[in-house]
């Protein structure tokens, strides 16, 4: 008899002391919030490719809903727990159109109490990766972001930092990339409603670029000196087949970007990013991104 009670006692007290823990927890966590986005994008290199003649531009809809948990640790600190999902559809290359899924947690200190004090911030995270009709590049990834940040008045913003990222593919060693990141950006509130952003960033690390196979080329041309490629069917059509190949590069983002807020919840945002590329050997490739769609947060 007396072990029976023993053997209730223990479940009970770890259910009390969950519950104390689920109780605490909820006491620092504000409400939670959600963002849902809705945008066009155009991209002119979406293959990354060095040759005009290879370059395959398309219109992309981007569809996400993302859902934020603020928790705060101490007056100082606290962190911010994300989860999102995300489809991209390309409306001409539809094959490699992608869904993803993923979370991360972000935890913020400011050490100082001045509003232009300086703040610093740790991210981690990872993400699902899955395409329409591409095996070749279904897989995962995770990251993992340091940077620092402060006020340099109630209107400017300066953030700069760290980004790694490591990307591995299920069907292919293609896509298994990684890349190292530093960047700084600028946050500017023109007008009440109005917000201009800006990011400039260079990378090094591996990119994937598909091109036009093309026999006794650099290409696949199976000698001396050529690029092996795998083939990739979502980015052929007809009799051009095209491959992809990894290589390392350096590479510099520059992006810029106006929010404009209809209210607190609604609000249009448009920007543009250009990208330049300089790869292992005579390879290089640019392109730029143009974006406009709708943010709702509730």
């Amino acid at each position: 008899m007396l072990m029976r009670i023993y053997c209730i006692k223990v479940p009970l007290q770890l259910i009390l002391s969950l519950c104390c823990s689920v109780m605490s927890f909820c006491a620092w966590a504000a409400y939670p919030y959600y963002d849902a986005e809705l945008t066009y994008s155009h991209e002119s290199n979406i293959n990354n490719a060095d040759f005009s003649s290879d370059v395959l531009e398309d219109d992309i809809v981007i569809a996400g809903f993302t859902a934020s948990l603020p928790v705060t640790l101490t007056q100082r600190s606290g962190l911010l727990l994300s989860g999102n999902t995300e489809y991209h559809y390309f409306t001409q290359w539809e094959d490699i159109s992608e869904w993803t899924l993923g979370g991360k947690v972000t935890y913020r200190y400011k050490p100082g109490i001045a509003y232009t004090a300086m703040w610093y911030e740790f991210m981690a995270g990872g993400s699902l990766l899955l395409h329409q009709d591409s095996a070749m590049r279904d897989g995962g990834q995770v990251y993992v972001d340091l940077g620092l940040g402060k006020s340099l008045t109630d209107r400017i913003q300066l953030r700069g930092g760290y980004h790694f990222a490591l990307r591995r593919a299920w069907n292919s060693d293609i896509y298994d990339t990684e890349s190292h990141r530093v960047y700084v950006n600028i946050d500017w509130k023109l007008a009440e409603r109005l917000n201009l952003y800006g990011n400039l960033g260079w990378q090094y690390g591996d990119i994937v670029s598909t091109v036009l196979i093309r026999p006794g080329s650099i290409y696949g041309g199976g000698g001396p000196g050529t690029i092996p490629l795998e083939s990739d069917p979502a980015l052929s059509e007809g009799n051009q087949r095209r491959g992809a190949y990894n290589t390392d590069a350096h590479t510099a983002i520059g992006t810029l970007g106006l929010n404009y807020a209809f209210t607190q919840k609604l609000a249009l945002d448009a920007s543009a990013r250009y990208v330049t590329s300089e790869a292992s050997g005579p390879i290089s490739y640019q392109g730029y991104r143009f974006l406009c769609g709708l943010l709702y947060r509730f």
